[in-house]
């Protein structure tokens, strides 16, 4: 019996995150956006070993993008500023 079917879709190779922020808005390296999460406030987008990542502006900390996904809508946790 095959009650369940194994989905071999991105089973083997690493899943991007999508690079846009919680309203939608593409995310690009140089863009200052407000983290929400880690206490980190105004961040500056920058390129770093694992791809992009957020450094903050006022402690000047930096983390990878993987853990700003929202597990809902796959979107980074963070709001672009214009």
């Amino acid at each position: 019996m095959k009650w369940f079917k194994r989905n071999n879709k991105n089973s083997s190779s690493k899943r991007e995150p999508k690079w846009v922020d919680l309203d939608g808005q593409v995310l690009q390296e140089g863009d200052e956006v407000e983290v929400l999460r880690y206490e980190m406030g105004r961040s500056v987008v920058v390129k770093d070993e694992d791809g992009l990542a957020y450094q903050s502006i006022e402690s000047g900390k930096i983390i990878s993008c993987w853990y700003m996904v929202d597990a809902a809508t796959t979107h980074q946790k963070v709001r672009k500023l214009s």
